[in-house]
């Protein structure tokens, strides 16, 4: 191949092929066990078929243990996965820790984008600590 132009087609095709890059999550992408790890706190949320989902948040400091539960969708078309209000936000939009996340004045929807990177599913807003998926315990 004397074609540099083609050789970097074939290479990024190649790329997206074993990364899963070209391939938008769908609803059956999503379910399993996705965990959050900041300097405070570790986060676990376990999204289950049939739209229910699991979150435990253990702070490291006081070893305070929260868990909730409640109900989940995803919009296939927005790429976002949409936690009914029961679900706890423990990270402001500045990478602090939410003193209250257990225990909210105000309670809400909580709407976080879905996306593949380099192969595995990921949910958060922020790149640097997003929600990464565990691998699927085999029977």
């Amino acid at each position: 191949m004397r074609n540099p132009l083609l050789k970097c087609a074939l290479g990024l095709s190649l790329f997206s092929m074993f990364t899963g890059c070209g391939k938008p999550p769908n609803n059956s992408d999503v379910p399993g066990t996705y965990v959050a790890e900041y300097p405070f706190a570790t986060e676990s949320v376990t999204i289950k078929d049939g739209g229910k989902f699991d979150q435990t948040i253990k702070v490291k400091a006081s070893g305070k243990v929260a868990t909730t539960n409640g109900t989940w969708r995803f919009d296939a078309k927005d790429g976002d996965i949409y936690f009914s209000e029961e679900f706890m936000v423990v990270v402001d939009g500045f990478g602090e820790m939410v003193t209250n996340f257990d225990t909210p004045t105000r309670k809400a929807i909580s709407i976080l984008p879905v996306r593949r990177s380099f192969g595995k599913m990921q949910i958060g807003v922020d790149p640097r600590i997003p929600y990464k998926k565990l691998p699927s315990a085999s029977p």
